[in-house]
This record gives C-alpha cells, sequence and structure tokens, in this order.
C-alpha cells in the first residue's frame, strides 16, 4: 500500500509538473518571439521543444532569424546577436514571471550603438517591475541610470567607491535655470510637487528648448501654457 501511494504521489506530481511547465512554456515562447522583433526590428525567433521525449527532460532550443539573414540556431549567430537574442530570452521569462531585482553583467559589451538604444528601451520598460543592477562601461547605458557607482584608486592599492545620483544633479541644474533665468516662472511650484526624476525629465524636454525663444515673453508663454498643462 505505501509503495503504490507513493507511485500515485509521485504521477499526480509529475502531471502537475506538465500541466505548468506546459503554461509556463508556451507564456515565454510567445513573449520571446514578440521580444526578439522588437529588440531587432523584426525578424523571426522560437523555443522548439525536444519531441518524442518526457517534457520535463526535454531539451530546449533557441532558433532566431534576424532581419535579412537566415533562420539559424542560436550558436552559429554572431556575438552582438546572440546579447540581443538570450535578452529578449530574458525579458520574456521576466514577463512570464517578473522579479524584483536583476544583475546584468556586461551584456552591452559586444551591442553597436543601434543596438544598446534598443537594450535601454527594453531595459527602461522593465524598471517599473524589477530593479536593475547594470555593470557596464558603455557611457550610453550608463546614462540612464539613477544611481551610478564606481571604483576608483587614487592611490595605489587603496581602491574607493564613487556615488553618484543623476535625480539630484539634474534637479539642481534645472533649479538653478529656473532661478537664474525665469525668476517668476509658475514652475517653481511645479518642481516642489513633481518627483525629482520626473521633474528633471520635464526641464529637459519642454524647458530648455525654450531658451530659444526669440523674447523673454514668449519663454514666459511657453512655460505658463505647460504649468496649467500639468497642474
Amino acid at each position: 500500500k505505501s509503495k503504490d501511494a507513493l507511485q500515485n504521489l509521485i504521477q499526480k506530481i509529475n502531471h502537475t509538473s506538465r500541466e505548468l511547465f506546459e503554461k509556463v512554456f508556451n507564456d515565454i515562447r510567445q513573449n520571446f518571439q514578440a521580444m526578439f522583433r522588437k529588440l531587432f526590428g523584426g525578424g523571426k525567433a522560437d523555443l522548439i521543444l525536444e519531441e518524442n521525449v518526457d517534457m520535463l527532460e526535454a531539451g530546449i532550443d533557441i532558433v532566431a532569424q534576424p532581419p535579412n539573414k537566415e533562420l539559424r540556431s542560436i550558436t552559429l549567430l554572431s556575438g552582438g546577436e546572440k546579447v540581443m537574442t538570450t535578452v529578449a530570452l530574458l525579458f520574456a521569462v521576466f514577463q512570464a514571471k517578473p522579479s524584483p531585482f536583476c544583475i546584468l553583467d556586461e551584456v552591452d559589451a559586444a551591442l553597436d550603438e543601434s543596438n544598446i538604444n534598443r537594450f535601454i528601451h527594453i531595459l527602461k520598460e522593465f524598471t517599473s517591475d524589477t530593479q536593475f543592477l547594470v555593470i557596464t562601461h558603455n557611457k550610453v547605458t550608463m546614462s540612464v541610470a539613477n544611481v551610478l557607482y564606481g571604483i576608483t584608486m587614487q592611490e595605489p592599492g587603496v581602491s574607493k567607491r564613487v556615488a553618484v545620483k543623476f535625480e539630484d544633479i539634474e534637479r539642481k541644474v534645472a533649479w538653478e535655470f529656473i532661478v537664474s533665468d525665469v525668476n517668476k516662472s509658475p514652475l517653481a511650484p511645479l518642481a516642489k510637487r513633481l518627483s525629482l526624476y520626473k521633474f528633471a525629465e520635464v526641464v529637459k524636454a519642454e524647458i530648455l528648448p525654450r531658451k530659444r525663444a526669440k523674447s523673454q515673453e514668449s519663454c514666459h508663454r511657453h512655460l505658463k501654457n505647460f504649468y496649467i498643462l500639468h497642474k
């Protein structure tokens, strides 16, 4: 009886595991196909489960076809294409099962400028659910960070950690602009009410371009309209 009960339990666990695996696999597969096209600007990719074997023990093949190229295994792709395909798969998994924290170590090292821009665009979309710690030497990737940590050696054999919060710097620059160039700007209350990062984005997108306005009166008019829009 004990043996039969144990076997029944194993069968039940395997059955449940197969159902869960099949559902999650299909979700990730669909996400991967969409994410690949988004990262590459076209093309197609797929996850293929090994046939004629137990689903729980089957292998998974990753095939990808970047735009204007043949469909092939991921092992035959270039270094940058492998990275972008892997990133697409990683974010496809995050869509199916979000993680609160993720470490990315030099994932952008093999990417050119256009691919890096696509990568950071997708990365920013996931920051609402996941906190990313990105180890990088790329300036473009660094530019989208909220906080930048660096290690320097000012003295031989002595390492020092340096931290920079971009939000504070952007707020300071934005505030100095308002105080110096637009002393009576209606945006001053807006700066206090909005989050630091959002306010800095507002300044960069809406205020700074207005410095090219033909007159101070024109600049004030644009700022006042913008303030009313964001009340």
